[in-house]
């Protein structure tokens, strides 16, 4: 499944460019309950280009298209943000490039006990739901004898 990150550019380029976008960033997590999945701000190394851009994912990508909204034309810095949902997929190989490979692995192996969890959650909900439906028709049977 292709996946469309939102593109910022007009992000001054400085030495803490990351911190700055994480600080306009943070309070969304918390106004939206939900997580960044990934954040890749491109480094210059050149000192005399003034600007570059980053690439945002969150977890659920459906309130993509409002943070673009919320944060298009924002002052980052001096300038506006230019921010819309990059037209090109993100490749596979470009997601976590933010961590090392045993990072990586750690980080993967936790997703796959929260999902481990989440499936058991949802098979105890069901469970729970069945209990209460043999419960009712029990009690049902119970009042009519």
């Amino acid at each position: 499944m292709a996946q469309y990150d939102i593109m910022i550019s007009s992000v001054t380029n400085e030495n803490n460019k990351t911190n700055y976008l994480w600080s306009i960033i943070r309070p969304l997590e918390s106004e939206f309950r939900i997580r960044v999945e990934w954040l890749h701000v491109h480094k210059v190394h050149n000192p005399q280009v003034q600007t570059t851009y980053a690439f945002l994912r969150f977890v659920n990508s459906d309130i993509h298209s409002i943070v673009v909204k919320r944060l298009n034309g924002i002052s980052h810095r001096g300038r506006e943000l230019n921010v819309k949902i990059n037209p090109l997929s993100t490749p596979a190989h470009r997601i976590n490039t933010e961590h090392t490979p045993r990072v990586q692995t750690l980080i993967n192996e936790l997703q796959a006990k929260e999902n481990e969890w989440e499936l058991e959650r949802l098979k105890l909900v069901d469970e729970r739901v069945k209990l209460e439906e043999q419960l009712e028709q029990t009690t049902q049977y119970a009042t009519q004898l």
